[in-house]
């Protein structure tokens, strides 16, 4: 019996040593990992650190990274035109904020001290502003980018060129002034690789920290819009070069007829205002739509940062997207739906594309010609409209329609009613013919 206590007791033993092995085993295991765990973990590490620098000069893509380099632009402006301050205590402050945010490597190759720096800037202004036009950027490691910035001077129109190196690890940053690009023949036609620029994290100073920027959507709409209302009124080449190529062409025909459209809509466009907008984003594509107080449509397709394409309606050129959900429609539907593409062509002041769907009987012989139908639609429909769609019949191929159209812009309720004949055409096209209305508002 004592020798069967021993035997179990040994056993016990032998197992609980065994056990302890094994969990000692495990935790080994799982500290340093076994062969293919640690290999697996190697991978994952690899992936961790492995940064591949984009190393080509590409325009800026980023809209808080462009906004944030222009501020930076902006920034070292407002030192350089206080170089001239007559309170002493500013003037020594600002040398000592471009000391502070021109590069070191900048400093030392071209001998830039506090006491050259107040010469170096004698030729700006006290008015002096930069516009920029465009940014580049090239990344030299995952933290430091070099960023090359085009530009105009605003007093005299002259070129301006800079070159800033962000550490956005740390949020400092350092500029290149024009004359060391041209030394080294720094452009944005230049490969990354040969912008050769220190690596190095930027070492701290008062003023060479910043905040990036957080650049809002809405922001971006209303600056697209804004933008371009500013370019219409400004003699419209700005405008007319802004426009989708193919869009301009089969909406204009050329830039002396969009120039005559801008000139007869002036006081128009000079009371249009952004009302709304949504963005779209398709295929790596971006599209601003942005709307009028009037329901009016601006469409800005971004290519770039500040660079962009625009058409001002959805009839002119048609997409694929906007084929297929016009075909899913049944004939009624068709029928609304082109009657709202016509009085979008009358709120545009798009008469041309007005006229031409009309039945070549009916414009005949009410107006003979499209300055007449202009003529008539001006007075007629002066204002701009939304539509409220009553009574829908037809007579075998013939749709009528019969619509409300209530002034957007007027305060009290004005209604024109009207009846709208059309015929559906192949694909999305139609003819259409209207109640003639022979007194105006």
């Amino acid at each position: 019996m004592n020798k069967l206590k021993k035997t179990i007791i040994i056993l016990i033993i032998v197992l609980i040593i065994m056990l302890i092995s094994i969990i000692a085993i495990s935790m080994y295991k799982n500290s340093v990992g076994t062969d293919e765990n640690s290999k697996f973990a190697d991978e994952e590490f690899e992936k961790q650190i492995s940064y591949e620098n984009n190393e080509n000069i590409e325009k800026v893509k980023n809209a808080n990274k462009y906004y944030t380099v222009s501020s930076l632009v902006e920034r070292y402006m407002s030192y350089i035109v206080d170089i001239d301050s007559e309170d002493e205590e500013i003037r020594d402050l600002v040398i000592e904020a471009i000391d502070d945010i021109l590069d070191d490597e900048y400093k030392k190759e071209f001998n830039i001290t506090k006491d050259s720096i107040k010469q170096k800037y004698k030729d700006y202004g006290e008015e002096e502003v930069v516009v920029v036009d465009d940014i580049y950027v090239t990344e030299k490691s995952a933290s430091i980018n070099v960023f090359l910035i085009y530009g105009r001077r605003t007093i005299d129109e002259k070129d301006f060129k800079l070159m800033i190196k962000m550490d956005s690890l740390n949020n400092r940053f350092s500029v290149f002034p024009e004359e060391y690009m041209k030394k080294y023949e720094y452009s944005h036609n230049s490969s990354g690789e040969d912008i050769d620029i220190d690596v190095e994290e930027i070492q701290e100073k008062d003023f060479n920290k910043f905040v990036f920027e957080n650049i809002s959507d809405e922001r971006m709409a209303v600056q697209y819009f804004n933008e371009f209302k500013r370019n219409f009124l400004s003699g419209a080449t700005k405008a007319y070069g802004a426009l989708n190529e193919e869009y301009r062409k089969e909406r204009f025909g050329s830039f002396e007829n969009f120039k005559e459209f801008v000139e007869k809509e002036q006081e128009y466009i000079s009371r249009i205002e952004i009302n709304g907008y949504l963005v779209e984003n398709k295929n790596n594509e971006k599209k601003y739509i942005c709307k009028d107080q009037n329901g009016n449509l601006y469409i800005f397709k971004e290519l770039a940062i500040e660079e962009y394409e625009v058409t001002l309606d959805t009839y002119t050129l048609e997409d694929e997207e906007m084929v297929a959900k016009y075909n899913s429609l049944d004939e009624q539907g068709k029928v609304m739906a082109n009657v709202s593409v016509w009085i979008q062509m009358l709120n545009n002041r798009d008469y041309k594309a007005a006229y031409n769907v009309l039945d070549e009987t009916f414009r005949n012989d009410n107006f003979g010609s499209l300055e007449k139908f202009e003529e008539y639609a001006k007075k007629i429909y002066s204002d701009f409209y939304k539509i409220e769609y009553t009574n829908f019949s037809y007579e075998g191929k013939t749709f009528i329609q019969k619509v409300n159209l209530t002034d957007i812009t007027e305060k009290e309720d004005f209604v024109i009613g009207n009846t709208i004949i059309m015929q559906l055409k192949e694909g999305t096209d139609f003819v259409m013919s209207f109640n003639i209305i022979r007194h105006s508002r």
